[in-house]
């Protein structure tokens, strides 16, 4: 099962209003989200977004982040 994690760019519309959407081929799923990209993925890492097209992070399993300029 494969999610993609997808800007919704709409003409006109600023890059800082874009939805955030996920899709997952399996079904053709979609899920919208408003807020922006660093607080759905900081949001998915502490395990605090729940949706069902992404599953959690193991309890075990480290989440870190590391930068890509590093």
């Amino acid at each position: 099962m494969g999610v993609q994690m997808l800007w919704i760019a709409e003409p006109g519309v600023p890059a800082e209003k874009w939805q955030i959407a996920f899709l997952r081929y399996a079904g053709e799923r979609w899920e919208f989200h408003q807020e922006s990209t660093i607080a759905i993925l900081t949001a998915l890492a502490a395990r605090e977004l729940s949706t069902p097209l992404v599953p959690p992070f193991e309890d075990d399993e480290p989440v870190e982040f590391i930068s890509y300029d590093s």
